[in-house]
């Protein structure tokens, strides 16, 4: 015989009693919005618990009001049961949600590492160009600021050789007057392209002065004589655009001896070519000015005596050495340019 059938034939000649509270309330907690939130995530927890609830109530029906006590205590604990078990499966769903989204998490941190890496080495290679760039702007700079140097030499000795064919009427060139004004108006260093604007000038005033002069038609004959004879006599001549550069003997300490006869022959030779113009060109051995490098040595003022009595118009220009010009020893350079009329 079972409990429930007991209990029945126990409280068969007994007056009826009073329905517990645990059944009674049951009904109450089979409604809570805990059990209805809990038998979502737990099915098989609530339908124990319904089935217990159904045979305390049977139990009821029956009269046995013992066994409804004990079973309506069984459903509650069953539904208590319930809530618990769906908290746990509640929680074990959070639990794999969040190892899923650790695991999808650990791999986009793995792919923007990764990208992090790809982008922190285009940023070394870019910041490696750059440097290659600034480096390479600045030789471009160097070279530009070299060559916007020698274009201002070249500059200064055109306007020096027109002033020269000029004399003594220099204020009948506007022109001139302009391009020396631009030509001491270069900054320091100069461009090349600034430097080279400036030289252009200065070589369509000389231009201009030529072909202002009355034997323009004789010069070109003249010059080719004169650079004919020099190179007869031992010279190494070298023509340009302001007219005929020739390199005087010099020591390793400056003028010597050998470059006073040298400048007396070269004077001999060129006064018997009239219309030419001369200047003494002194390129020092290092960065000197100009009255500093004439002031060097005092045997320029015996060259430039010499210049002076054989040419009637006659100057003297400090030029910086090219690289490519300088002597093995560095020594002082002289020059003479004998300025064409042509």
């Amino acid at each position: 015989m079972t409990i429930g059938a007991t209990l029945l034939a126990m409280s068969a000649g007994c007056a009826p009693l009073p329905v517990p509270d645990v059944v009674t309330n049951l009904d109450r907690i089979r409604e809570s919005k805990a059990v209805a939130t809990a038998k979502l995530s737990a099915p098989r927890a609530f339908l124990l618990a319904e089935k217990r609830r159904d045979r305390a109530r049977e139990a009821m029906g029956a009269g046995a009001v013992g066994a409804a006590q004990i079973l309506g205590e069984r459903a509650e604990v069953a539904y208590q049961q319930l809530v618990v078990t769906a908290r746990v499966v509640r929680a074990e769903a959070r639990r794999a949600a969040l190892k899923a989204d650790d695991r999808r998490l650990t791999a986009q941190l793995g792919k923007h590492e990764a990208e992090l890496q790809r982008v922190r080495a285009d940023v070394r290679a870019l910041e490696s160009k750059l440097a290659l760039k600034v480096r390479s702007g600045d030789k471009n700079e160097v070279v530009d600021h070299a060559l916007g140097a020698q274009l201002r030499q070249q500059a200064r000795l055109l306007c020096v050789a027109a002033r020269l064919l000029r004399q003594p009427d220099l204020a009948s060139s506007p022109q001139l007057v302009q391009a020396v004004a631009e030509l001491g108006a270069l900054p320091t260093p100069v461009s090349r392209a600034r430097a080279a604007e400036v030289r252009q000038r200065c070589l369509q005033v000389l231009v201009d002065t030529r072909r202002a002069r009355a034997d323009v038609s004789r010069a070109p004959v003249a010059t080719d004589r004169l650079l004919t004879a020099l190179s007869r006599a031992g010279w190494q001549p070298q023509r340009e655009d302001a007219g005929i550069r020739v390199r005087l003997p010099s020591g390793p300490r400056g003028p010597s001896e050998a470059t006073i006869q040298g400048v007396s022959a070269l004077s001999a030779i060129a006064s018997t070519h009239r219309g030419f113009s001369a200047i003494l060109v002194i390129q020092p051995e290092r960065a000197l000015g100009e009255r500093a490098a004439v002031r060097r040595h005092g045997q320029h003022h015996a060259i430039g005596k010499l210049l002076s009595e054989r040419f009637q118009r006659f100057d003297v220009l400090v030029e910086m050495p090219h690289h490519n010009k300088r002597s093995a020893s560095g020594s002082q350079q002289l020059f003479v340019l004998l300025v064409s009329p042509q």
